[in-house]
């Protein structure tokens, strides 16, 4: 690592595009800790009152290990004067609520940019790291100010983060965001749902690998099922009416189902299908619902409820393998060859609901810009 005077010169000139990746070090090895501090500073003052996408791209330059150097922890981490939205000039005799207010504004800029920073790039590692750092000056921000200045927006983070997270295929970070922010705020079912959502897809992510240690993997398994049906079921507690209550009765009957507790699941999704539910949601509960008449012996009951759901979401693929294979498992072998020939003739394919489950269904839940505008509104 360089540490002459000169490397932030060329670090400067790296993020600008004029030297050249491939022959000059990365801006994060030229930076020292001071000239770090600088260029992160500068980067939220861009993002705070200037082009936004530009200081995070700025920031997806710097490698997220490098924001260690801030020490999040420290009780003032930019500085003891005030940097204002205007001008950004020194103002060292502010009255104290404009102080904490820039503090907190910057703090929030901070979580902020490591937080769109981290979707940038497809890549699990990055957006693992990212997020870790955006957590950091979360609990920076705890720290420094009392909860009415930091609830909202830390509850807010959590779940559209969470979510997204989950859309972007990582439910690792998304439970750790979600759980967190769980034992925060308790009585929010928004949270617990999306905890859930969270912990139902870990379970799956955990059975679908094949690790040295199986019997680790399974109780891997059992034990984020267990935590999703927990949280699943403290959501319906504090919501039962919503449409968001949707949601989390068709992930709770999908658990107990595959535990084996058709006589618990099939009023939840029969609760989906008396509603006006969203098509994925009425499509994935006729489907259940088929498998549980199926299990039970009533394969005629069972063949209705797969083609309704054929009539729900014309052109999905997995109603006519459940079928195929209801019908296989009861040794009518020709039937279900015929509804796999079905499947193959189809005119319209789609993408089936079942790949999109894991990930959710609704991109508003997944949105930062609302996020983005309030950092960036605080001093207005």
């Amino acid at each position: 690592m360089w540490q002459r005077t000169g490397a932030l010169v060329l670090a400067v000139t790296a993020c600008l595009g004029v030297a050249s990746a491939q022959d000059k070090p990365s801006v994060g090895d030229t930076l020292t800790k001071a000239g770090f501090r600088i260029e992160y500073i500068r980067i939220l003052k861009e993002f705070i009152g200037g082009d936004a996408d530009r200081a995070v791209a700025d920031l997806a330059r710097l490698p997220p290990a490098a924001t260690h150097r801030l020490n999040p922890k420290d009780g003032k981490p930019w500085g003891d004067k005030l940097v204002t939205q205007r001008d950004f000039t020194l103002t060292p005799n502010a009255s104290e609520a404009l102080f904490e207010l820039s503090e907190l504004q910057m703090s929030l800029a901070a979580v902020m940019v490591e937080t769109e920073a981290a979707f940038l790039e497809n890549r699990g590692d990055l957006l693992y790291d990212r997020l870790q750092n955006a957590e950091l000056w979360l609990d920076s921000v705890e720290q420094l100010f009392n909860r009415g200045r930091w609830a909202d927006f830390r509850r807010r983070w959590s779940l559209a983060v969470g979510r997204k997270a989950l859309w972007s295929a990582a439910p690792s970070p998304a439970s750790k965001i979600l759980r967190d922010a769980c034992a925060l705020f308790p009585d929010d079912a928004a949270l617990f749902l999306a905890y859930g959502h969270a912990q139902e897809t870990t379970a799956f992510v955990a059975g679908a690998t094949t690790p040295v240690d199986r019997s680790a993997a399974g109780a891997a398994r059992r034990r984020a099922l267990s935590e999703s049906r927990t949280a699943l079921e403290r959501a319906l507690r504090l919501d039962s009416g919503s449409n968001s209550s949707i949601e989390a009765r068709v992930r709770l009957a999908h658990i107990h189902a595959i535990s084996g507790e058709d006589g618990r699941a099939a009023p939840l999704l029969e609760q989906v299908l008396s509603r006006s539910a969203p098509q994925p949601y009425q499509y994935l509960s006729s489907i259940m619902l088929g498998d549980i008449d199926a299990r039970a012996g009533r394969l005629d009951q069972a063949t209705t409820r797969y083609i309704e759901a054929r009539q729900i979401v014309p052109g999905a693929q997995n109603v006519y393998v459940a079928h195929a294979h209801a019908l296989r498992a009861a040794d009518r072998h020709e039937e279900a060859a015929g509804v796999l020939r079905e499947m193959l003739g189809r005119s319209q394919r789609i993408d089936d609901p079942w790949v999109q489950y894991s990930r959710g269904f609704d991109p508003e839940l997944t949105r930062l810009e609302p996020l983005r505008a309030f950092v960036r509104g605080m001093m207005q």
